[in-house]
């Protein structure tokens, strides 16, 4: 025990990212990474970054002007954990190699962790097993990785009724000696039944009565709930959109893509939230983050000593504000092209990794802040790296990201004793915390249902909002009982419940198609927000009675004056566009499903002419923006296929209109050519 106290005690005072030193023949000592050492010239960069491309206050010197380079070697514990995470489950020889290895630098608890592995991995290892000693012979009977019985067992415990569970955990600890508790067991359950591989939006569920939020997810395909996996949190950039400025411009998919390659050859599962607001420092992102990497470690098994933080552009900016103030959950965090930095002392006492990383000409984000939080992390001797190429503008390099996850890799969340920083000693399975009441509030365990009082259940965990809310609005559509459509329609109108909710409400009385909701419809039609509006006349399209006709007709007319409203002048900003392009499109959808020749009048004077074929000027952000001409050819693909159903012979003219505005798009002409070919019988 002294020995392992020692040797993480020089560990934790040496964190400075294991200074390389170069000692010139006069003046003072360089300490930093040393990059160059070719017998010509010694460079040397005081921020730890190895590529040999920075300038910044990088040090050179003739090698005759040198007495003296040490290279110090990465640390034991750091090296352990870069070559484990390199390691892949069913690696039994690499696993064993490096349980050798650990053996050999006297990490006698990691060489046992090794060997776990590999008996996990080939069960019969005769050197994992002696490694063990006794502690195999517990493995191979109570663990479910390492009993393939055991693990079928716990495979049908997942399936189970709620109320047949107790006696089954009972049988487990009788026939296995288990000894986790039974909430990992109803964890790991849960959890298997999750998808895997990228979903591009998933709806907040923990929290869902005070927050609300989206984000999109990677896990990986071999994903098993029964071991602890890294997570990493990604924060997207943009800014401010919209007249009102409420809008945000960019998203977790948009960032997605930067961290993919990465996580996919890496094992990380990966989420990436959209903004509430911008920046993320605005109030309501708290809630929405917090709320988001407690989910995420309910619905799946967390390292938690391997929870990782990064960002670009405004998502950098959200590193540098999210990162310190939730310091002691990180293993390490990367901003990148940011600013606004803070708490570099704290993460020095924490020993939490940083990695920053800036271009000297950025022109969206001034260098300096980042450059000063360099300084003060260098200051206060934390673990870091800041990495500042020339010339790459606002970019997002793919290998600055690769390096970032190569520095996550050797890096975990230290644990103290006393004042002293002490390295982890294996995985911290997030389903081994206590459960909390917002996990049972917002994950409760399912029962087989059947009961009478199923639509009133369903109806609660709408009411719930979130991801739980589309899952029991999906339950009751499929019931097709109408009972639910009275609740459901209060719920619309009522502007005190949460706008996710009531567009849920009105998608769902689309779904049972009950004309005792028209009215609720057609007043949600009405409503301030346009994803109502959007819900609400897909619904009545649904619904399919002439009586939403009017109202509908109504609503095309109230969007052509919320168009103009969102003008700025002669501009509007591209997320207004894109709502506005998507209402109108819903609408015309939902109006041709009624059928009614009265309403076409405000599809052409409207839909068509005032918000299709606008020639307004769209102000986007061309670094992150697509541009308005995407969202415009999708609505013109929705409209053109939905005129034959007016049985209106003007729409004619409307489609040739069309075909004029987008000259040379082929998809849209085809629909064009499709459109006048039905109208014309």
């Amino acid at each position: 025990m002294r020995r392992f106290l020692l040797l993480s005690a020089a560990f934790a005072a040496s964190l400075v990212a294991f200074a390389d030193t170069v000692v010139p023949r006069q003046g003072q000592a360089t300490e930093g990474k040393v990059v160059t050492d070719d017998g010509t010239d010694v460079v040397i960069n005081p921020y730890f970054s190895k590529f040999k491309e920075c300038i910044w206050k990088v040090v050179k010197l003739p090698k005759a002007a040198v007495a003296k380079v040490d290279i110090t070697p990465e640390s034991p514990f750091r090296e352990f954990w870069r070559r484990s995470a390199g390691l892949k489950a069913a690696d039994a020889k690499g696993w064993m190699e490096l349980a050798a290895w650990a053996k050999e630098k006297k990490l006698d608890a990691e060489a046992k962790e090794c060997a776990a592995h590999a008996l996990a991995a080939e069960p019969e290892n005769a050197d994992a097993k002696a490694m063990l000693g006794a502690e195999a012979d517990k493995l191979a009977k109570s663990s479910p990785r390492h009993n393939k019985e055991l693990a079928a067992r716990v495979a049908d415990y997942g399936a189970l009724d709620v109320g047949e569970r107790k006696a089954a955990y009972d049988a487990l600890k009788k026939d296995f000696a288990v000894t986790l508790p039974r909430e990992f067991f109803d964890r790991v359950g849960r959890s298997a039944a999750q998808p895997k591989g990228f979903r591009k939006e998933v709806k907040l569920t923990l929290n869902s009565e005070k927050t609300s939020g989206v984000y999109c997810i990677y896990v990986p395909d071999d994903y098993d709930p029964l071991r602890p996996w890294p997570l990493v949190i990604g924060m997207h950039g943009g800014g401010p959109a919209g007249k009102d400025g409420k809008g945000v411009v960019g998203s977790g998919p948009d960032f997605y893509p930067f961290l993919d390659t990465d996580a996919k050859a890496r094992g990380y599962i990966t989420a990436c939230p959209t903004a509430l607001a911008a920046p993320w420092s605005q109030t309501e992102n708290d809630s929405l983050f917090t709320s988001l990497l407690a989910e995420l470690q309910i619905l799946f098994n967390v390292d938690l000593n391997r929870v990782y933080l990064i960002g670009h552009s405004m998502g950098g900016y959200g590193t540098w504000h999210f990162g310190p103030k939730y310091a002691e959950k990180w293993a390490a965090i990367a901003p990148a092209s940011g600013g606004g930095h803070g708490g570099e002392g704290k993460f020095a006492d924490l020993g939490t990794g940083v990695y920053v990383y800036h271009s000297d000409d950025d022109p969206r984000c001034a260098v300096q802040p980042d450059r000063e939080a360099a300084e003060l992390l260098k200051k206060s001797r934390a673990d870091f790296i800041y990495t500042e190429l020339p010339h790459r503008d606002h970019e997002f390099p793919q290998e600055i990201v690769h390096d970032m996850f190569d520095f996550f890799d050797a890096r975990r969340l230290w644990g103290r004793q006393g004042k002293q920083l002490i390295p982890p000693h294996g995985p911290k399975s997030s389903f081994l915390e206590k459960l909390t009441p917002e996990e049972v509030k917002y994950f409760p365990l399912q029962s087989a249902g059947g009961g009478k009082n199923e639509v009133k259940l369903w109806l609660m965990d709408v009411q719930k909002g979130g991801g739980n809310a589309e899952k029991a609005a999906k339950k009751i559509g499929n019931s097709g009982d109408k009972s639910a459509t009275a609740t459901l329609a209060a719920w619309l109108l009522d502007k005190r419940t949460a706008e996710d909710v009531r567009v849920i409400c009105a998608t769902t009385i689309g779904d049972l198609k009950d004309p005792k909701g028209i009215n609720a419809l057609a007043g949600g039609l009405q409503d301030d927000s346009l994803k109502i509006r959007r819900a609400s006349g897909a619904a009545l399209g649904s619904v399919g009675d002439l009586k939403g006709a009017a109202p509908l007709a109504a609503a095309v007319e109230a969007l052509g004056k919320t168009f103009e409203s969102k003008m700025q002048g002669s501009q509007m900003d591209l997320v207004d566009w894109v709502m506005l392009q998507e209402v109108n499109a819903t609408f015309v959808e939902a109006l041709s499903n009624l059928g009614d020749p009265k309403t076409s009048q405000p599809v052409v004077s409207v839909s068509i002419r005032k918000i299709l074929l606008s020639k307004i000027d769209v102000d986007y952000d061309r670094q992150v923006q697509e541009g308005p001409e995407p969202s415009r050819r999708a609505a013109a693909l929705r409209i053109l296929p939905s005129l034959h159903w007016f049985k209106e012979p003007k729409l004619k003219d409307e489609v040739k209109g069309i075909r004029d505005a987008f000259a040379g798009q082929e998809e849209v002409l085809k629909a064009c050519d499709d459109a006048e070919a039905v109208m014309a019988k």
